[in-house]
C-alpha cells in the first residue's frame, strides 16, 4: 500500500510540473522584450516617415509654385509685366487675402515684387507659406529669375 501511495504522489507530482511547463500564454520577460522591440523598430521608424511627410509637402508646394509661375511667364508674355493679383489676372481659386491654396491646403501661395528697389513688372517673387505654422516647415520661394529657396526643399 505504501509503495501504491508514492507511485500516486510521483504521478501528481510529476503531472503538476507538465501541467505547468504545457500552460500556454506570455510572461512578463517575454512581453516587456517584444514592447522593447516594437519601441526600437518605432523609434527608427519614425524620423523616416516624418521626413517623408515633409518631403511630400515640399513637393506639393513646388508643383504649385512651378504652375502659378507658368502662368506669371504667359501673364507677361501677353502684358509685358507680372501681377501680384493670382486670383482675379491669373483666374486660381482664392484661398483667402488673395492667396492661392497648394492641392491639399498644406501651403498657401501668394506674389509680389522680387525686393524693394525691383518693380513687379520686372520680376515676380512667389512664396508659398505652410498653411499651419510650424517651426519644421519652411517657407518655399521661387522668382522669375529662377532663384528657389530653400535649396533643400528642391532637390
Amino acid at each position: 500500500m505504501a509503495a501504491d501511495l508514492r507511485h500516486n504522489a510521483t504521478q501528481v507530482t510529476s503531472a503538476a510540473v507538465a501541467g505547468y511547463r504545457l500552460q500556454s500564454g506570455f510572461n512578463l520577460i517575454e512581453l516587456l522584450i517584444v514592447l522593447a522591440a516594437v519601441a526600437i523598430l518605432a523609434a527608427v521608424a519614425y524620423p523616416s516617415y516624418q521626413n517623408h511627410i515633409t518631403r511630400t509637402r515640399y513637393a506639393e508646394a513646388r508643383v504649385m509654385l512651378l504652375q502659378i509661375m507658368q502662368q506669371q511667364r504667359k501673364y507677361f508674355t501677353d502684358n509685358n509685366t507680372y501681377t501680384a493679383d493670382l486670383i482675379g489676372e491669373l483666374g486660381n481659386p482664392d484661398a483667402g487675402k488673395g492667396r492661392v491654396a497648394s492641392e491639399n491646403g498644406f501651403y498657401l501661395i501668394a506674389a509680389g515684387a522680387c525686393g524693394d528697389e525691383v518693380s513687379i513688372s520686372q520680376c515676380v517673387l512667389l512664396s508659398a507659406h505652410p498653411a499651419i505654422a510650424d517651426k519644421d516647415k519652411s517657407k518655399l520661394t521661387y522668382n522669375s529669375r529662377n532663384v528657389k529657396t530653400p535649396a533643400q526643399a528642391w532637390k
